[in-house]
């Protein structure tokens, strides 16, 4: 790391960052919180109150739905087709218990296995609001794989003799989608750069590195349209060396950097930024100049117009183990259209208790929507929710950005086209 050459703009490798209107939403959109909140949360509270706050906030989105005329589980009429909105609970016999695990160190008996997937055909589904929990029957049966524990949507059906709550139709949410991008008006194309899982010993992150700077001769078209890094967490290396990496690159192009699970950060999504004790050197950036910003995981930002939101790729990959989605980018869909970036917390993933409102439900849609640390490069383009005022409605591009040391894969995105294109190194 040690080993960059200088660099001079003469390579192109300086960022046009000054065309870029940028700005952080982690704030506003309530990931990253204020200092010592994580300190002052009341972690012996039950989580019941988190999920009626989900409720009770992504119930206004099915407020678009001009057939939906919602009943209280309470009041269901076992002799008429009606519409429930509440939250879903999945009981899975294959699901991790930490209370099965303990009975099973008690006993001396064998541990159970960690499973890729945890679905199986003795499944079942719960539906329940304020006033009651009913389960659901789903036909065809193996429906029932396409919800988790904590999605929040609507269901027709009608109550059988049995109790059971035959289930028709399945709604989610409706959102607005989001505004088409103006053109540029720029002859040359920018780019956003995506990388994650970086271990900053390997060649291939030096090979990154002096791309990034110019000191490889690349094509300074797209290398000196490179407005902004983002680093979507899992940095592995000594501390020093990680540091000087971020450094180095921050001294060249705009760096925002997201944690991971494998990062010396607090584990509860919302993931806190980094400390900047922790990198003295790159902190020393400075952030009122975006030159590295030390973002939330979620993160949300916006660059001339265009909204961006993604994660590292825990909620992502939680998710894949608890439904039968194929892939992460098949995961990234079902996220966006059930309007949750994680809804298994804080069943199975671990996260902040919040007794006010939910940060992870996603309350705009962003016109980019990725996840780091994936297993491979995937994208796709496609419109979710309804266009805004009869006008266009944008589509939204999905992006699953590899892990870097695993694949020597980088990302970069073109605006305002939203195409990506792969680096190799």
């Amino acid at each position: 790391m040690t080993g960059t050459r200088p660099c001079s703009e003469e390579n192109g490798a300086v960022s046009n960052a000054s065309s870029e209107t940028y700005a952080n939403l982690d704030g506003p959109w309530g990931f990253a919180m204020p200092s010592g909140t994580l300190e002052q949360a009341n972690y012996m509270q039950q989580y019941s109150q988190l999920y009626f706050c989900r409720l009770a906030e992504m119930r206004n989105f099915y407020s678009t739905y001009t057939d939906i005329t919602r009943v209280a589980i309470s009041q269901l009429n076992p002799v008429q087709t009606q519409w429930v909105v509440g939250i879903i609970f999945k009981q899975m016999p294959l699901k991790p218990s930490i209370l099965k695990s303990y009975a099973d160190d008690i006993m001396l008996t064998v541990p159970e296995l960690r499973l890729l997937n945890y679905i199986s055909g003795d499944d079942r589904v719960y539906i329940e609001d304020e006033t009651g929990r009913i389960e659901c029957v789903f036909h065809p049966e193996d429906r029932k794989h396409d919800v988790v524990t904590g999605m929040v949507i609507a269901l027709q059906g009608l109550v059988g003799a049995d109790g059971l709550f035959r289930v028709n139709e399945i709604r989610l949410p409706m959102h607005p989608a989001p505004i088409p991008l103006p053109c540029s008006g720029q002859s040359a194309k920018q780019y956003i750069c995506f990388l994650s899982g970086v271990d900053v010993r390997t060649p291939a992150a030096q090979l990154f590195l002096d791309y990034v700077t110019g000191c490889l001769g690349a094509d300074t078209v797209q290398l000196g349209a490179c407005m902004r890094v983002i680093v979507a967490g899992n940095l592995r290396g000594e501390r020093s060396l990680l540091d000087l990496f971020l450094k180095t690159l921050a001294e060249h192009v705009p760096v925002d950097l997201m944690p991971g699970e494998e990062d010396p950060v607090h584990a509860a999504f919302p993931q806190q930024p980094w400390h900047r004790l922790l990198l003295p050197q790159s902190a020393s950036q400075d952030d009122a100049q975006n030159r590295l910003v030390r973002c939330s995981n979620p993160h949300a930002f916006q660059i001339n117009g265009c909204l961006f939101l993604g994660t590292s790729g825990q909620n992502v990959k939680n998710f894949c183990r608890f439904s039968r989605v194929r892939n992460e980018l098949e995961a990234l869909q079902r996220l966006l259209e059930c309007g949750h970036l994680a809804p298994t917390c804080p069943d199975t993933m671990a996260c902040v208790p919040r007794g006010d409102h939910d940060p992870l439900v996603i309350r705009e849609v962003p016109h980019v929507l990725f996840t780091g640390n994936a297993d491979t490069f995937r994208y796709q383009q496609r419109v979710f929710g309804a266009a805004r005022n009869a006008g266009t409605a944008a589509p939204v591009t999905l992006l699953t950005v590899p892990r870097f040391d695993a694949t020597g894969t980088a990302v970069l995105l073109a605006l305002p086209e939203l195409t990506p294109t792969t680096l190799q190194f």
